[in-house]
């Protein structure tokens, strides 16, 4: 059943007519009417399917929450955190700190002879081949 304070033109509401339009904004007084089963039906299922959809939400809620809580907090300790090591790495007094984190081992250094030397003999190889 349709209001009688809402029109329907041309598919489109036309509330050009509206009687409490510009009033104050508490509910119309009621009107008294009976509803067929099949709007009862309808009623009952549009309910039940917001009943549906507000949990839904309500569930996706209270799981973005605190991952987002969870991510600002750690955005924010990280940033906290990489200043302050930044600063210990770079502003102490002496440099063996530094030399320290930037030192090779003794094992990295002994393939780099190896590798260099394989290079060089690699290289020789070439202007050999290059000569005949």
């Amino acid at each position: 059943r349709v209001v009688d304070s809402v029109r329907m033109s041309t598919g489109s509401l036309s509330l050009d007519k509206n009687p409490y339009r510009g009033k104050s904004t508490s509910m119309p007084p009621a009107k008294v009417s009976t509803l067929s089963d099949r709007e009862v039906l309808e009623a009952n299922v549009l309910r039940q399917l917001l009943e549906h959809y507000f949990k839904i939400v309500r569930a996706a809620v209270l799981d973005a929450v605190p991952k987002a809580v969870m991510l600002m907090m750690v955005n924010a300790i990280q940033d906290i955190l990489q200043e302050r090591l930044m600063q210990a790495i770079y502003l102490t007094e002496d440099d063996g700190a530094f030399s320290g984190l930037t030192r090779e081992s003794e094992e990295v250094r002994r393939r780099r002879s190896e590798v260099k030397k394989l290079v060089a003999s690699l290289r020789r190889g070439i202007a050999v081949m290059r000569e005949l």
